[in-house]
């Protein structure tokens, strides 16, 4: 058995990291705002507040950076946030496996979250596309998609720097 190579994501776009900073910022600013009006005035109500929010925000940013695409020459390995999606070549209907504009085949876009996690311009877990099939996401951007369908019917959608290097190494 080979080694696993792995194969870069692309990297997060503006609006999902304005969205993090969104979701960090306005919590913090909301209880600094509270304190100085007065209306937390309690040292163990600050530090629950505080805990209260700093907590998330670390689960947030880890969840966010749990990104990896690796294929040891049998499996493919996905981890996206909290899940990992493990699928073999035989699995993979390459006949239809191909490098994708989301833009363009917006039927392959993600519309209904089933489990998975979600900002603007990020996308991990398990999906239903517009056009209502299953599908396995780890979505950074949309114009460099690697769409992989499973001869379930399922499919397999990744954002990668370079998609093609991917799918032909797992057709090789």
């Amino acid at each position: 058995m080979m080694v696993a190579k792995i194969f870069p994501l692309a990297p997060l776009g503006t609006a999902a990291h304005v969205s993090a900073l969104a979701i960090i910022v306005l919590p913090i600013l909301l209880i600094v705002i509270a304190i100085t009006l007065g209306k937390i005035d309690d040292p163990i109500g600050i530090i629950i507040m505080v805990s209260a929010v700093v907590v998330p925000i670390i689960g947030l940013i880890l969840l966010m950076r749990r990104r990896e695409v690796s294929f040891d020459g049998e499996t493919l390995t996905i981890k996206a946030s909290f899940y990992t999606r493990r699928l073999t070549r035989g699995e993979i209907d390459f006949e239809k496996a191909r490098v994708v504009n989301l833009n363009e085949r917006t039927d392959l876009r993600p519309l209904l979250r089933m489990s998975g996690f979600s900002l603007p311009g990020f996308h991990a877990g398990h999906y239903r596309t517009r056009d209502l099939a299953r599908a396995f996401c780890m979505l950074t951007a949309r114009d460099r998609v690697l769409l992989l369908p499973e001869r379930s019917g399922k499919l397999v959608l990744l954002s990668l720097e370079r998609p093609q290097l991917l799918l032909d190494a797992l057709q090789a």
